[in-house]
C-alpha cells in the first residue's frame, strides 16, 4: 500500500470538504487531523522530528509517516484492531500479521480507514493540504464536527468505538469479526448524501 497514490487518488473526492464531512468523528478523534504537523512522527504519544531518509526509505515501496522507533515497537505484536477505526480487523489481515508483521496492509481496514491513514499520512509528509477545508478554518460552531445541520434529516447510524488508534507498544487486541463496521457504514452514507446534495444543486 503506497499512501501517497492513496491520497492522490482521494483528492477530488476531498477538495472543498471538512473531514468530517466525509469520515466518522471516531477516525478524527483517534487520529486528530489537527494535530498531526508536517515531517513530524503522526503517533499521538510521539510527535518527533523526522528526517527525510526516515520518512522516504530506500528499502520500502511506500513512504513512512511514523517514525522508525514507533514503527518497530507498534508492529512488533500482532493487533486485532484497526490503528484508524479501532474496530477489529477481518481475519485474514490479522493473521497475515504473523508472515508479514511490518505490512500496514495488514494493519488497518481498507476503503475509508486507509483514506484517512492516507491523509493524515500525507499531511506529515509534507503534502499540500490547502484542498481541505479544515486548512482554512478552526474548529467553531460552523465545523461539522458531528454533521448535525448537514445531514439531521439522516437517520443516525451507531458507531462501534473501539479503543484509541495507533495502540501503545505491545497493547493485546481482542477477537475479529467481519468487515464493514458500522463506522464504514457511515462513511457510505456520507458520500452518497454528499453526492446527492451536489447533484441537487446542479
Amino acid at each position: 500500500m503506497n499512501i501517497l497514490l492513496l491520497f492522490h487518488a482521494v483528492i477530488p473526492h476531498l477538495t472543498g470538504k471538512f473531514l468530517a464531512e466525509i469520515f466518522p468523528h471516531n477516525f478524527i478523534e483517534n487520529l486528530p487531523y489537527k494535530s498531526v504537523q508536517p515531517y513530524h512522527c503522526i503517533h499521538p504519544n510521539c510527535s518527533c522530528l523526522m528526517s527525510h531518509f526516515e520518512m522516504f526509505p530506500p528499502d520500502r515501496l511506500t513512504p513512512r509517516a511514523i517514525c522508525p522507533q514507533c514503527w518497530t515497537k507498534m508492529t512488533s505484536d500482532l493487533s486485532e484492531e484497526c490503528w484508524v477505526c479501532g474496530d477489529y480487523l477481518e481475519e485474514w489481515r490479522w493473521k497475515n500479521q504473523k508472515i508479514q508483521p511490518r505490512d500496514l496492509h495488514y494493519r488497518i481496514h481498507g476503503s475509508y480507514c486507509a483514506d484517512y491513514f492516507s491523509i493524515i499520512s500525507a499531511k506529515a509528509l509534507g503534502q499540500d493540504m490547502s484542498f481541505l477545508r479544515d486548512e482554512a478554518h478552526s474548529l467553531t460552531r460552523e465545523h461539522p464536527q458531528y454533521i448535525d445541520a448537514q445531514y439531521q434529516k439522516m437517520d443516525p447510524i451507531p458507531i462501534n468505538r473501539g479503543p484509541a488508534a495507533l495502540p501503545a507498544p505491545n497493547q493485546e487486541g481482542g477477537a475479529y469479526e467481519e468487515f464493514g463496521t458500522e463506522s464504514q457504514r457511515l462513511c457510505s452514507a456520507r458520500l452518497g448524501a454528499s453526492s446527492a446534495a451536489i447533484t441537487h444543486r446542479k
